[in-house]
């Protein structure tokens, strides 16, 4: 039996009739983080349209999405947390190979961004939900509500919204249809900035595993 702390509800079925919580963010004060695979055929700027089940992908591919962070502290943990996760006190550890295949950089836009705010009690009190949206492990739920979102007369650009394995902090998911707005490169390697990478390291208590 599920724990009911869990739950959280299915969009509504007038969602589409509701003026959706929409925050703007300027592309002149944006800057955004992620951290991506090396070694597989995509940039940090490719969208995903496998219908698989992460938090906002499309149930079955009718849209891509890109999953970013507002800071690099949040790009960290959302890469990394889910394999953290223990009651043991001891430190965490992340193998040194799977650092060294990633790259952590910056992404920016040329237009700004019209997202769909579920991060904020003025968000939730429009929607009928809270903030169990950034944290539940219902993703069949969370990918209803990107769909319906997706599907919404206002078109947003995306979902803003709380970090699972860091709730002070803020990500968002991009739909595909914001287009060739998004640049990025690898040649700014945060995970190669040595005084950078001690500062994520040490705020996180994680270990590099010399393996």
């Amino acid at each position: 039996m599920s724990d009911s702390r869990e739950y959280i509800p299915l969009p509504p079925p007038d969602l589409a009739s509701r003026e959706l919580p929409i925050v703007n963010y300027r592309s002149q004060d944006l800057t955004l983080y992620r951290c991506h695979r090396l070694d597989r055929p995509y940039g940090p700027v490719d969208f995903n349209f496998a219908p698989i089940a992460d938090r906002f992908n499309a149930p079955d591919a009718e849209y891509g999405v890109l999953y970013v962070a507002c800071d690099p502290f949040a790009a960290i943990i959302e890469t990394f947390g889910a394999s953290m996760v223990t009651t043991a006190l001891a430190l965490r550890t992340v193998s040194e190979s799977d650092w060294q295949r990633r790259c952590l950089c910056q992404i920016r836009t040329s237009n700004d961004l019209r997202l769909v705010d579920l991060a904020s009690g003025y968000g939730f009190s429009r929607l009928g939900m809270d903030v169990r949206i950034s944290s539940t492990k219902q993703r069949n739920i969370t990918r209803q509500w990107a769909l319906r979102l997706w599907q919404h007369p206002e078109k947003p650009d995306g979902i803003l919204y709380h970090s699972c394995h860091d709730q002070d902090r803020l990500s968002l998911v991009l739909f595909d249809e914001i287009g060739d707005i998004l640049q990025s490169t690898c040649e700014q390697n945060i995970l190669r900035d040595s005084k950078q990478l001690a500062a994520l390291l040490e705020h996180y208590a994680i270990g590099l595993d010399p393996d």
